[in-house]
């Protein structure tokens, strides 16, 4: 590629696309000065990321379908926008990972409070963001973990944070699901919709999860997981394939090596994988209708009156 393809490029695996008065001066500078602008926003003069909701707009109310339209407008508009693309990129790249949804969450609320975490540590320490989204409220009612006590231990959650988010098919043991979800007991939602712990539903007793002995909470599941090297492998692999369009073996094992010597830093994954593209390592992506949308208003302009 030449300077203008890579930016182009760039800007699209790494956001939603540059804004054509804007490609002229980031060619000037370079794919790689680009990739640190992306990277360091605001180091780069980039205004504050700011949070595009009201939250007065977003009662607690299963029923309140205007509100969920809200959510979903706001942040469409907010990426079209942004002058943070990464940011918002890794926060949509992270909310189809942790999936969950409106078809079983419904609130609105709980749906933005998890996009502001993604929004929040998206690029940050990838064990703090699995840590924290494990007991995310929206999280928790998705995956029935705020139902999950010591005498009977729900297994939706534990068993999803190995099979899809962290380890995937044959790296753990039907055992660990259910110790898993053991360790995790004890959290649930209080009557504002905020995440607590509660000991009386814990159970405490030490389990033997993924190799390890004394696993008996949220903090030592997830150091357990990020002591699988599957883990490291499992989610650079992730980002290869929504960031590059491909994952070849060689390029994902270095990348996991990197990632796992900077203690599972994720800007420092995200900066060698988009590096690994400007390289050559890259493949077409289809984008869904979300994101395709975001980039055709980005690029063009275009507004559109939603009913």
């Amino acid at each position: 590629m030449n300077d203008r393809d890579a930016i182009i490029w760039l800007h699209r695996r790494a956001g939603f696309g540059i804004f054509g008065a804007d490609l002229d001066a980031a060619t000037s500078r370079g794919p790689a000065a680009e990739l640190d602008r992306l990277l360091d926003p605001a180091g780069a003069g980039a205004a504050p990321s700011t949070d595009p909701w009201d939250d007065t707009q977003l009662p607690l109310d299963r029923k309140d379908q205007p509100a969920r339209l809200y959510a979903i407008e706001t942040w469409l508009d907010a990426m079209a926008a942004t002058s943070q693309p990464l940011v918002d990129r890794m926060a949509w790249l992270w909310h189809g990972h942790f999936v969950s949804a409106f078809d079983k969450v419904k609130v609105g609320k709980l749906m933005v409070d998890q996009i502001r975490l993604f929004r929040r540590e998206g690029l940050g320490s990838f064990t703090t963001l699995l840590h924290d989204v494990t007991i995310d409220p929206a999280m928790m009612l998705y995956l029935d973990l705020r139902t999950s006590t010591g005498s009977l231990p729900n297994e939706n959650f534990a068993r999803e944070v190995m099979e899809l988010f962290t380890l995937g098919v044959g790296n753990y043991q039907e055992a660990d699901v259910h110790t898993g979800a053991v360790a995790l007991t004890g959290w649930t939602l209080a009557k504002d919709a905020t995440a607590q712990f509660v000991a009386r539903r814990h159970g405490d007793t030490a389990q033997h999860y993924l190799g390890r002995d004394g696993v008996h909470d949220l903090d030592s599941v997830v150091q357990a997981i990020a002591a699988q090297p599957a883990m490291a492998m499992f989610i650079a692999h992730t980002l290869a394939v929504k960031l590059l369009g491909t994952a070849p073996d060689d390029v994902v094992a270095k990348l996991a090596a990197t990632f796992t010597a900077a203690g599972f830093d994720i800007r420092t994954l995200v900066k060698a994988t988009l590096q690994a593209g400007l390289d050559g390592t890259s493949a077409p992506l289809v984008l869904g209708p979300a994101p395709w949308l975001v980039m055709a208003r980005r690029v063009t302009g275009a507004t559109f009156a939603a009913g």
